[in-house]
């Protein structure tokens, strides 16, 4: 019986908070009234791809010679997942940055699914629309954005300088699963849930079957990667690690072993990660 009653309410809180509060987006008026209290402005953009607009945030150095660092956002989440990143003088003295929100999140054909092969495709198109002619480029995603990072070095695109995965699920065989990633799948829940919640759920139930047709490409890549885990990652296994040992070119592949360091590091750690980026990327 307590078990019923704790699963009615449960539900009752899913149904009122998930739809309002867990979009994990935010507005254009939002980034402006930031950008104007902290005078670091950057520029919200819409690139057409594919009869579907993708929103991203520019940050362009004055020194238009500097390099492009594109970062990517999980599952689920946006560009304000990585908001930080846009405005840490380090990165800002070194790069101009974009944001983007993946396709189903953000402004980005919020609520609607897209393939992985897609997402990486929308980035190529991106960074060809935005850089200049001599520039380097750099990407780096966390979670499933790492995994996209990972599809898109595969493309092997001639203006991509190196690239950075953080905790990239590339294992089919070590996909984890969570219980509460059903309420967006089941049609009995599907309806409270809010319209990333159902995209991070297709992703989720899709990926296993997406890295099959794919993991055999990490062996494509041929521009500097790394890899960064956690030891202590308790939503992308650290044995994702070791497939990218084996899969991954050597003379590619680098890694860092995050000691007793959980998933959400880019989050709890910011300074660090900031560091990690800066430090790897500056050798390019």
């Amino acid at each position: 019986m307590k078990q019923i009653v704790y699963l009615f309410f449960l539900v009752i809180l899913y149904s009122i908070c998930l739809p309002s509060c867990l979009t994990f987006r935010r507005s254009d008026k939002s980034y402006l009234t930031d950008n104007a209290k902290d005078k670091l402005p950057f520029d919200i953009n819409y690139l057409d791809f594919n009869q579907k607009r993708y929103r991203y945030l520019f940050y362009q150095h004055i020194d238009q010679s500097k390099p492009l660092l594109v970062l990517i956002h999980g599952a689920p989440g946006s560009s304000d997942a990585l908001h930080f990143y846009i405005k840490d003088k380090l990165l800002r003295d070194h790069f101009s940055i974009i944001l983007v929100d993946r396709f189903g999140y953000g402004y980005s054909d919020y609520g609607i699914y897209s393939s992985m092969f897609e997402q990486a495709q929308a980035i190529d198109v991106l960074v060809k629309s935005v850089k200049r002619q001599g520039q380097k480029v750099f990407i780096a995603g966390h979670s499933y954005g790492a995994t996209i990072t990972a599809v898109h070095a595969t493309l092997q695109p001639e203006y991509l300088t190196a690239s950075i995965m953080m905790a990239p699920a590339l294992d089919p065989e070590n996909e984890k699963y969570f219980w509460f990633s059903k309420l967006g799948k089941w049609k009995a829940t599907n309806w409270m849930a809010s319209g990333a919640l159902k995209v991070a759920t297709q992703e989720k139930y899709n990926h296993a079957d997406e890295l099959r047709l794919f993991s055999a490409d990490l062996s494509k890549i041929n521009t500097p990667i790394l890899h960064i885990h956690g030891t202590k990652d308790n939503v992308v296994p650290f044995e994702n690690l070791a497939f990218s040992q084996i899969m991954i070119p050597k003379n590619y592949l680098s890694v860092y072993v995050w000691d007793d360091m959980k998933h959400t590091f880019p989050f709890t750690d910011e300074e660090k990660v900031v560091k990690l980026i800066y430090d790897y990327f500056k050798n390019y």
